[in-house]
């Protein structure tokens, strides 16, 4: 599964390379952004892969607390990642 991820990746790494294939067959990807830009990441492992790893819905068995929207997850691990912010959360 890779879902609502915000990567930095330097030039140099491809983003095929983000997801690695462990003899799996299918999985979800949903709202990932790399280097502030949406990036369909499944898509970029298929076009340099095979076979193909297909997609699926995601469905999730536990509950969420919360998902933050994609765009706000590199601020809010800034800011939040770490030691000294564990009595915030």
């Amino acid at each position: 599964m890779a879902e609502h991820n915000a990567l930095t990746l330097s030039r140099t790494i491809p983003r095929s390379s983000v997801i690695g294939n462990y003899k799996g067959t299918a999985m979800t990807e949903n709202d990932n952004l790399v280097n502030g830009r949406r990036v369909d990441l499944l898509a970029a492992h298929n076009a340099a892969n095979d076979p193909d790893i297909a997609e699926v819905t995601a469905f999730s068995l536990l509950p969420r607390r919360t998902v933050h929207p994609t765009w706000a997850v590199p601020g809010i691990v800034a800011a939040f990642a770490g030691p000294r912010h564990l009595s915030e959360r």
